[in-house]
């Protein structure tokens, strides 16, 4: 382009203005290279005028547009004086805006154009300022065949025409839409770039739409971001005054002592990175298992939670799903199980120990209220962090990733503080984790019950808890038959609309998970009663070799399904009803090796002091990880590569960023209220009661 041949030439001679000589050769260049200037500016005015006179039919359609605001028409026609009269201020207007991209025949259909250029354009007098609008554009297009997958799509021939190529290619063009990025006049809102979106619609036969524009505007604190800050502020000065007493009083203890001994910095983060010990050392490859499941749920969100639109030679994504490895990532839904299987090991292992000593009784109510209030503060705070995403940044499809959380969450807010959200739909919750807590909570208090009765009559407990796990087998799969679902959320079938109802029909739904949180139930009474018996080696051998059968089998069982060659509809029904539990039941082999003593090298890794902090973090971590991925998508200003070496960066950035941002909040907030329960709770034949640390 002539302007960027304008600007190499400017930063060449900058040394020419930089310099003060009088050489005469010097003279002659310093003349040569501003008549160059002005050839290049007389260029660019007869490119401009050959540029906008196809465009004046068009603009005079617009002009006459009853639903154009006045001040938009005004704006756009300075625009266009000013781009014909080479100022400064529209060139960059123009500069700012999307091109056609490079790379388009490899499926790169985005340009970000430059947001910050256009945000700092300022019209001359000051009439307007530049904004950034999103622009989204399709093709009508042919409809796919059933069963189409990513992999199966067609790219084009390297020979023949253009038109040759798309016609062949239309298959991908159903993952993709045209998404750039045009800067315009502040004066021009949304209904007005929507009207001209309109109108192009009807001159190219594309579907544009305008979703979203953005303008430079002071950002004010509004009374939930005070709230918050107040809230934050107050934990904070607990916090203070806790470590104070605590390292400097030299009262003697009391229960007030011992509250704002709670909030200390101090001991909390000397409990945070110590070593786990005590009585529940058997358990300590318990903090590796949901130290690496937070791991692989992170990575998992990582490459899910990319549009692929917004790739750079998304193309290269075909083979992602081609090669059988990727199942791990692309299976990833799978980690959350062993959450819940988890959760399952110690309700049960906790519970049948308090029951032990409280004659087989306790208060149902009550422990579902302690659940309650225990996973609520920290819900409130995502929920207040959430609404602090739209001051800390922007970018041109800031929109897509960030703007629909806090829409969310101002919607649904009561249904994640209810813990019901899962029963609406993934999307219909505070943040696309909220449905966990909800799942959690309403298996928790079934399980209470199952409890009770497996303490009491344990043949008729273990007969419940195994015809749960059949029973949530069945209602997968008939899901999956009744609404014509895939058996997993395979992102490679390129319809969002079929990755969202194996979300919302089958990865929210408690059901789904109660197979998983049994089978961790019966490995918490296995353990609970039969922990010092000892398997022969031919067992223990068996047993690791079907844990590892079990794993593979159900994570790289999906792949046949996500590279749409397995086309039998009993088969995938049947996978996905039982690979929840077939999973579960690896994991649980891995714990049980682990805390019976069989677990070698395996429970070395799991119980190392190493990963203990890491595994007290998770459930902050957890919260926190979506608005971090979120934020670094929706501020953006360029394609990002689609190479597993710059996707593994991304990914660990965004684990040690969750990580880190975990630390304060699990200082000021989880561990005070872990601390403050344990008080409440340390009475006689109490002591026991909160043994299972909810794994969240």
């Amino acid at each position: 382009m002539r302007l960027s041949g304008l600007f190499l030439l400017l930063v060449v001679s900058s040394g020419v203005w930089g310099t003060e000589t009088s050489s005469n050769a010097t003279q002659s260049d310093a003349e040569k290279y501003f008549d160059l200037t002005e050839k290049l500016e007389k260029q660019w005015k007869m490119t401009i005028k050959g540029t906008i006179k196809p465009l004046m039919p068009f603009m005079l359609k617009m002009n006459e547009e009853d639903d154009l605001s006045g001040s938009c028409k005004r704006s756009l026609m300075l625009y266009l004086s000013g781009l014909n009269q080479a100022k400064v201020w529209a060139i960059r207007m123009l500069d700012a805006t999307s091109k056609l991209p490079p790379g388009i025949l490899q499926g790169t259909f985005v340009d970000y154009g430059s947001f910050d250029e256009c945000l700092a354009v300022e019209a001359t007098g000051g009439q307007f300022i530049g904004q950034s609008c999103a622009i989204e554009a399709r093709p009508p297009l042919p409809p796919l065949s059933p069963g189409f997958t990513l992999v199966k799509a067609h790219l084009g021939e390297n020979n023949g025409t253009l038109s040759g190529y798309f016609q062949v290619a239309y298959e991908a063009l159903h993952h993709k839409k045209l998404r750039m990025v045009a800067c315009v006049p502040s004066t021009c809102n949304l209904q007005d770039m929507r009207v001209i979106a309109r109108k192009v619609a009807e001159e190219t036969d594309f579907d544009v739409k305008i979703p979203q524009c953005y303008k430079k505007e002071k950002t004010s604190l509004q009374a939930i971001h005070w709230t918050v800050i107040f809230f934050l502020g107050l934990l904070l000065i607990m916090c203070i005054i806790g470590t104070a007493v605590e390292l400097f009083s030299q009262k003697k203890t009391s229960t007030l002592r011992n509250m704002l001994e709670a909030f200390s910095l101090y001991s909390n983060s000397c409990r945070l990175f110590s070593a786990p010990g005590g009585s529940s050392t058997e358990f300590c490859c318990i903090h590796g298992m949901r130290a690496l499941t937070m791991c692989w749920v992170v990575l998992g969100h990582t490459y899910v939670l990319m549009d692929f639109e917004l790739l750079k030679d998304p193309s290269a994504i075909q083979n992602w799903f081609r090669a059988l490895e990727f199942e791990f990532i692309h299976n990833g839904w799978l980690s959350v199980e062993t959450f819940f299987l988890l959760s399952g090991i110690l309700v049960t292992f906790g519970g049948l120990k308090f029951l032990q000593k409280s004659k087989g009784y306790f208060n149902v109510p009550v422990m579902a209220l302690r659940r309650y209030i225990r996973l609520t503060p920290p819900l409130l705070l995502l929920m207040g962090l959430v609404f602090f995403l739209p001051l800390i940044g922007s970018g041109p499809f800031w929109y897509q990733h960030v703007d629909p959380q806090v829409e969310s969450c101002t919607k649904y807010w009561w249904a994640s503080l209810l813990f019901i959200s899962n029963w609406f739909g993934i999307d219909k919750g505070c943040t696309i984790v909220t449905w966990y807590l909800a799942a959690d909570l309403q298996l928790y208090i079934v399980a209470l019950f199952f409890l009770l009765i497996l303490n009491k009559y344990t043949k008729l407990g273990v007969t419940i808890l195994v015809t749960s796990i059949v029973v949530s087998c069945i209602a997968v799969g008939l899901q999956t038959l009744v609404n014509n679902i895939m058996p997993s959320a395979m992102i490679s079938a390129v319809n969002n609309d079929k990755v969202h109802q194996v979300l919302n029909h089958v990865h929210v739904y408690t059901p789904t998970h109660l197979g998983p949180y049994c089978i961790g139930m019966l490995l918490g009474y296995i353990v609970f009663k039969y922990r010092e018996h000892k398997l022969n080696r031919g067992y223990v051998i068996a047993g690791w070799l079907l844990s590892i059968l079990f794993a593979m089998s159900s994570v790289l069982g999906s792949h046949r399904f996500s590279t749409g060659d397995e086309e039998s509809r009993a088969l995938a029904i049947l996978y996905a009803g039982v690979h929840r539990v077939v999973f579960s039941s690896a994991v649980a082999w891995v714990l049980y090796a682990c805390i019976t003593g069989h677990g070698g090298p395996v429970n070395t890794l799991l119980s190392s002091a190493a990963v203990a902090p890491f595994s007290r973090l998770t459930f902050m971590v957890y919260l926190i990880h979506p608005l971090v991925i979120w934020t670094r998508l929706g501020s953006r200003r360029e394609r990002h590569s689609t190479t597993h070496y710059d996707l593994v960066y991304e990914y660990l950035a965004n684990l040690a960023t969750a990580f880190a941002l975990a630390t304060p909040f699990y200082l000021l907030l989880e561990a005070p209220l872990s601390n403050i329960e344990r008080l409440l709770n340390t009475r006689p034949n109490k002591s026991e009661e909160t043994q299972e640390k909810s794994i969240k």
